[in-house]
């Protein structure tokens, strides 16, 4: 990543890194959310706004410039009318702007090696992320991107902050389903596709961390919103008990919320939720 001082407009900020090989700076988390925030505090010594690689498309819908899909979000509730965004470091949150306004910019750029690597058909599990000691460990510390399983041989996304009514549709725009969960190894799985949190932490919805999957319940017994046998059923605690949509829990079992904790299910609300984890799944 590399930087420049001179306040721009979004095109040719944008151009601009293109001439660098790179890109305005794409964000899929919000770790790299607050990182970035701080950097922009750490390089000119002040808070404020700059450009991110966002776009507004013709069709209404929001891209980055450098093509990786617009997963996650942050923009502050505004009636200012623009096609492109900033990051604010003062709160963390993105501001629409017009494409003539100056900011300043950051750009993002691969670091190539000479190493050739092998051409693989199976999707790529990237490694692990570092996880904080589990008391220290906020939420949204999740892998990025499709999560490949050789137990199932499905492939797993993590995405933030989205509705509980918009989140099999928000699957679906991937070419997947809310997932379903067939075994132990299955569980665990999706279970390690975030770390850990502490019960100091919690989501923008003010809940702990916790995964909306495609199970619910309906009439007494369970089905999955894919269509496929309900043949596995996790250990359930019964915090919530009187809900239909059907959870994965993923914080700490010190904070006693009754026999809830990481890997163990739950049985949520079916009125309009914000998870602060939606899983995704797809051959």
């Amino acid at each position: 990543m590399y930087k420049t001082m001179d306040a721009t407009n979004w095109s040719t900020a944008s151009s601009y890194c293109r001439q660098k090989q790179g890109n305005l700076v794409s964000i899929h988390n919000t770790i790299q959310n607050n990182i970035l925030a701080q950097l922009q505090r750490n390089v000119t010594g002040f808070d404020a706004e700059f450009w991110l690689g966002a776009a507004l498309s013709a069709n209404g819908s929001w891209t980055w410039s450098d093509g990786t899909p617009f997963d996650y979000q942050q923009f502050q509730q505004s009636s200012e009318k623009g096609n492109d965004a900033v990051l604010d470091s003062r709160d963390r949150l993105w501001k629409i702007k017009g494409l003539s306004v100056a900011r300043n910019f950051f750009c993002e750029a691969l670091v190539l090696t000479t190493t050739a690597q092998p051409v693989t058909s199976q999707p790529v599990t990237s490694q692990p992320q570092l996880c904080l000691p589990v008391e220290q460990q906020p939420l949204y510390n999740c892998k990025n991107g499709w999560q490949y399983s050789p137990d199932t041989g499905y492939q797993y996304l993590v995405i933030y902050d989205t509705s509980s009514t918009k989140a099999q549709a928000a699957c679906q725009a991937q070419g997947a389903q809310l997932a379903s969960i067939h075994s132990q190894a299955e569980n665990d799985f999706i279970t390690g596709l975030c770390c850990e949190n502490g019960c100091n932490f919690v989501g923008h919805d003010s809940t702990y961390g916790w995964y909306l999957t495609g199970g619910f319940k309906q009439n007494g017994s369970y089905q999955w919103i894919d269509g496929t046998p309900f043949d596995f059923q996790g250990d359930i605690c019964d915090d919530e008990g009187n809900g239909s949509k059907l959870v994965v829990y993923n914080y700490d079992t010190n904070c006693h919320r009754h026999d809830c904790g990481r890997g163990i299910w739950g049985l949520w609300s079916s009125n309009p939720l914000v998870p602060p984890y939606v899983v995704c799944k797809k051959k």
